[in-house]
C-alpha cells in the first residue's frame, strides 16, 4: 500500500512495525513510500479439558513428571508466542535488511516482547508504544511512528510554554481550554 505523502516515507530504509497481540502479531515493512504486511504470526489457544495447566517439576537434577496446574497454562502460552514472535522479527530483519524496528504491544505485556528480542533487533528499537493496536490500519501507526519522531513541543500541552513570556498566563488559557474541550466532548 501507498504510504500518504505526509507521513514517513522511509526512503533507502527498511523498516520493521511489529505489531502484537496476546495472541496474533502482525509485520509491517516499510520502504520507499510503501508499506506491506509481510508475516503474521499465531499462537492458537492451547486446548485444555476442566481446569487443567501447563506443569512440570523435577528434582535431584533430572525431570520426575508432569501434572497440572491451572494458573501457569496463559503464562506459559505467552512466553512461548513471544518466543515464535522473536524468532520471526529475526529472520525478517536478516532477509530484508532492516535498519529500525518500531514495536506496538499491549500494555499489560509491558516490556515482554522487548526482552524477548535477540541483541541485534533490541539495539534497532526506535519506538514502544502500548496498547491494542492489533487491528489499527497501517496508516494510524506511521501516524505514530511520525509524531515520536515530531521535536515540536505540542501547543495544547500547557509545559509547552514553560520558558516563554508571560508562561503563567499563557498555562492558564491553555488549562481553560482544554477544560472547555474536554467539556463539549472533542
Amino acid at each position: 500500500m501507498q504510504i500518504p505523502y505526509q507521513l514517513p516515507q522511509f526512503n533507502r530504509q527498511n523498516v520493521l512495525m511489529v505489531v502484537m497481540g496476546s495472541q496474533r502479531g502482525l509485520l509491517y515493512l516499510a520502504a520507499d513510500g510503501m508499506v506491506d504486511i509481510i508475516g503474521t504470526i499465531e499462537q492458537p489457544a492451547d486446548r485444555y479439558s476442566d481446569r487443567e495447566g501447563h506443569f512440570l517439576h523435577s528434582g535431584r537434577g533430572m525431570l520426575l513428571g508432569s501434572g497440572s496446574v491451572y494458573e501457569d497454562k496463559n503464562i506459559e502460552r505467552v512466553r512461548r508466542f513471544f518466543q515464535k514472535a522473536a524468532n520471526e522479527v529475526y529472520r525478517v530483519m536478516r532477509a530484508y535488511d532492516v535498519q529500525h524496528v518500531y514495536i506496538f504491544e499491549p500494555a499489560y505485556t509491558k516490556g515482554a516482547v522487548t526482552l524477548a528480542l535477540r541483541p541485534l533487533a533490541r539495539e534497532r528499537i526506535k519506538l514502544v508504544r502500548y496498547g491494542n493496536y492489533l487491528h489499527t490500519p497501517a496508516t494510524l501507526l506511521l501516524e505514530f511512528i511520525e509524531r515520536s519522531n515530531d521535536q515540536r513541543p505540542d501547543p495544547a500541552d500547557p509545559a509547552s510554554v514553560e520558558e516563554s513570556e508571560n508562561a503563567e498566563e499563557k498555562r492558564k488559557i491553555l488549562a481553560h481550554a482544554l477544560e472547555a474541550q474536554r467539556v463539549i466532548g472533542r
